[in-house]
C-alpha cells in the first residue's frame, strides 16, 4: 500500500490543476520549496532548493503572486501536496514533466 504514495515519472494525465495565491514560501525539510496559500494549506517541489530555486528567486518570482499547480493524484484518487509543475503568469518556472522550464504554455 505505501508503495502507491511514491511519486515516480509524474505525468499531467496524474494531476490536478490548482491556483493559489503563494502568502508565504520557506525551505522544509530535504531542501524542498514549500508555498503556503491564504487557507494556510502547503505545497511542495521536492528538492526544489536543490534544483532551480533558491529562496530570492522564490520569493521574486512566486510570493503575493497566483500561480498554477499540478499536483499529483494518487492511483486511489487522492491529490498530494507534491507540486509536479508550477506556473506563474503562464511561464513554467518548475516541472517535472517534458516541456522544457522556461516555454510559456498559453
Amino acid at each position: 500500500m505505501m508503495s502507491g504514495c511514491i511519486i515516480r515519472d509524474s505525468s499531467k494525465e496524474q494531476c490536478e490543476v490548482k491556483n493559489i495565491t503563494v502568502v508565504k514560501v520557506e525551505e522544509g525539510g530535504s531542501k524542498d520549496l514549500v508555498l503556503y496559500d491564504t487557507n494556510g494549506d502547503f505545497y511542495y517541489v521536492n528538492r526544489g532548493l536543490e534544483q532551480s530555486f533558491t529562496m530570492e528567486r522564490a520569493a521574486t518570482e512566486i510570493l503575493n503572486k497566483t500561480v498554477t499547480l499540478h499536483l499529483h493524484t494518487f492511483w486511489f484518487g487522492r491529490e498530494s501536496k507534491h507540486i509536479s509543475q508550477l506556473e506563474v503568469d503562464g511561464t513554467v518556472l518548475y516541472t517535472e514533466f517534458a516541456e522544457p522550464v522556461g516555454a510559456v504554455t498559453n
